[in-house]
């Protein structure tokens, strides 16, 4: 046993960490202003623009 080869190159030193999934939690901290600005936005979002009318008939064309 002391020959066994697994065909896994040794690279001589430990592995680097593995990057680790996203916390739970959400770090960047709003005032209550900011919040309610948000949250009116997410709940009544503006109507899009040229643009992004162009670029969903693009994406249906597409993709289908």
């Amino acid at each position: 046993m002391e020959n066994t080869q697994t065909g896994i190159p040794n690279p001589g030193g430990p592995l680097p960490p593995q990057p680790q999934g996203p916390e739970a939690t959400c770090s960047v901290r709003l005032s209550e202003k900011d919040e309610a600005q948000v949250l009116a936005a997410a709940e009544n979002p503006p109507a899009p623009n040229a643009a992004a009318i162009r670029a969903a008939r693009r994406l249906l064309q597409r993709d289908g």
